[in-house]
């Protein structure tokens, strides 16, 4: 079987083995889903098998690949409902039915193809895209007069010493400003500055509070959420 390279993939929290289909079996949900917080990315696999009726192997693996894609959307979908908002629901209890129809852009990270024609898709939902179907898109915070924007500039916030797990939808509350943009969560500080490319100068931003999902921080300016900067959050795995 030939294997697609995909860059490795840190952080993850495996929630079970590789999927396996067999035959003309059907997919078990959930069965190879995993989450990566560091990079925002849910993650699953899903295979076909080859159509022993196909005349060619090659006509039996484009079938194959239309399966196992249509299934690995499917299953993308159920591990999306399943994971928790920082109010503390969940996606599917928040987004209801409208998560089975909302377009979520799923990414494709790798297609191993079998000799005989039988395909395992490897597929990935951005878990920001689920924090635009509840919040919509990412507002930009307005900086106070003669201050330097930093726009763009990713927010590093130390929540280690809040009852914080990674989520969808947290809010970061800066001053008199509230922000929902982007978030990805790191348990390790080296590992978040390399990982999301934040330098060694990049001042780290305390928590001093989560309340109904959002995470209120040290300080009285706004500036340091000016524009819609990625939000990276330091998280104690202890907790």
């Amino acid at each position: 079987m030939r294997r697609s390279l995909v860059r490795p993939i840190h952080g993850l929290c495996v929630l079970s083995v590789i999927l396996m289909v067999l035959g003309g079996g059907r997919s078990v949900a959930k069965a190879n889903t995993r989450v990566d917080w560091e990079r925002g990315l849910l993650i699953a696999s899903a295979a076909a098998p080859a159509d022993l009726r196909s005349p060619t192997t090659d006509l039996a693996r484009v079938k194959a690949e239309r399966v196992a894609t249509k299934r690995c959307s499917a299953l993308l979908r159920e591990a999306a409902a399943a994971l928790p908002m920082a109010s503390g629901k969940t996606v599917g209890a928040v987004l209801g039915n409208s998560l089975a129809d909302a377009s979520i852009g799923l990414i494709s990270l790798a297609t191993d193809h079998g000799s005989d024609g039988s395909v395992v898709v490897t597929m990935a939902l951005p878990i920001d895209r689920l924090r635009t179907l509840r919040f919509g898109s990412d507002s930009p915070v307005t900086v106070s007069a003669g201050q330097d924007s930093g726009a763009n500039a990713p927010l590093f916030v130390d929540a280690r010493s809040s009852k914080i797990v990674p989520s969808v939808g947290l809010g970061i509350t800066l001053g008199t400003a509230t922000y929902r943009g982007p978030v990805v969560f790191y348990s390790d500080e080296v590992a978040a500055r390399a990982g999301a490319h934040l330098g060694s100068d990049l001042p780290l931003q305390k928590a001093k509070g989560l309340k109904a999902g959002v995470l209120t921080l040290a300080g009285s300016a706004d500036a340091d959420i000016a524009g819609a900067p990625l939000v990276v959050v330091l998280y104690s795995e202890s907790r």
